[in-house]
């Protein structure tokens, strides 16, 4: 049996796991997108991974995801680099430590991608600069949308308490 203090450990561990898993999938869902209007093959083959019958810890909800299997481990889905998910992962870096402080300024969006370019680099190995610019664009305005909308949620839930006072004095409640 588990301590505690070992469990916690152990869900920690389980929780990067998920994590750093569920980073790979949108890391692939953001080649795809820039990859259907953006045909270069320097960036195809920078931001996508050669190799993808070899699947790591941080394949596997990509795997089990995947429809149809028959010619990679991946199916239809990308399989990022090594580069791309590193990218991502940056992105995110940058979006947690910075949307809670700028979520009620004007420009949320043009904060966010200048605070992430930083992290674009450029050489022969690397997707060149448009691609990655659109690659933080897309992850970002994406990541804004789905944060508001639990923000709006919450928003709705706090309206919808205090319409119902009465009816809740009423019933008893």
């Amino acid at each position: 049996m588990f301590s505690e203090s070992q469990a916690f450990v152990r869900l920690d561990v389980e929780q990067d796991h998920v994590f750093n898993n569920t980073l790979m999938y949108i890391a692939g869902f953001v080649c795809k997108k820039i990859l259907d209007v953006h045909h270069c093959s320097r960036c195809r083959s920078a931001m996508l991974r050669d190799d993808v019958k070899n699947v790591g810890s941080n394949d596997l909800f990509c795997v089990h995801k995947a429809y149809s299997t028959n010619q990679s481990s991946f199916g239809g889905l990308k399989a990022p680099s090594d580069f791309m998910y590193n990218l991502v992962s940056a992105f995110e870096c940058e979006f947690q430590s910075n949307f809670d402080r700028i979520k009620h300024t004007v420009g949320v969006c043009r904060q966010l991608l200048d605070s992430v370019s930083s992290h674009f680099e450029f050489d022969e190995s690397k997707p060149c600069m448009e691609s990655q610019k659109q690659a933080a664009k897309l992850y970002i305005s994406t990541h804004i949308h789905y944060k508001l909308k639990f923000l709006n949620r919450e928003i709705i839930k706090v309206r919808s308490s205090k319409r119902n006072r009465k009816a809740v004095k009423v019933m008893h409640e």
